[in-house]
């Protein structure tokens, strides 16, 4: 059963953590807000660097990036749904820090990934983008993985980004293989 008490008790608890890492569905995290910069302020906003938004719809993401953009330390953004090229951009643009901007496609839809990857070269070509595949939502975000060097997405898009500045693989290319 659903609790609305019960999940802003919740949202009262992590809003005050000083999080690294967070993966969410930003729009549900903050459920029935229009205007998400009045949480730019919270403690855990200020030290997030990796961000994971489970958010699905392309609208989410272009009305939650003015509030990506502020983010102080934001290095390390997951996206779980393709959005226009333009907002690619502004997020490219906008995060200061911003190091890995990855889209990522559940396995059985690499085909479907590799084929975006290939027809996005007309209108992104920053390298710190790249697409790829997760085997599990949380995966970016288990210390588990990170402290025993699992091969995480995040992994492996840090890796294709050196690889693309290396010279190793084509700028235009933007599809990191699993």
């Amino acid at each position: 059963m659903h609790d609305p008490a019960h999940e802003a008790d919740i949202f009262t608890i992590v809003s005050s953590l000083p999080l690294r890492r967070l993966a969410t569905d930003l729009c549900e995290f903050f459920p029935g807000v229009d205007n998400y910069m009045t949480y730019i302020g919270l403690p855990f906003f200020s030290h997030l660097t990796h961000l994971d938004m489970l958010d699905d719809s392309e609208s989410q993401i272009e009305r939650l990036s003015p509030l990506l953009i502020r983010l102080p330390v934001l290095t390390h953004l997951a996206l779980a749904v393709l959005p226009l090229s333009s907002i690619i951009q502004r997020l490219l643009e906008g995060c200061l820090h911003l190091q890995v901007l990855v889209i990522l496609w559940e396995a059985f839809h690499s085909r479907v990934g590799r084929t975006a990857a290939a027809e996005i070269t007309e209108h992104v070509s920053d390298p710190r983008f790249v697409m790829t595949i997760y085997h599990e939502w949380d995966e970016g975000v288990r210390l588990s993985d990170w402290d025993n060097g699992a091969s995480t997405y995040w992994y492996r898009a840090q890796s294709f980004i050196a690889s693309k500045r290396r010279q190793d693989i084509p700028m235009d290319c933007f599809w990191a293989e699993d």
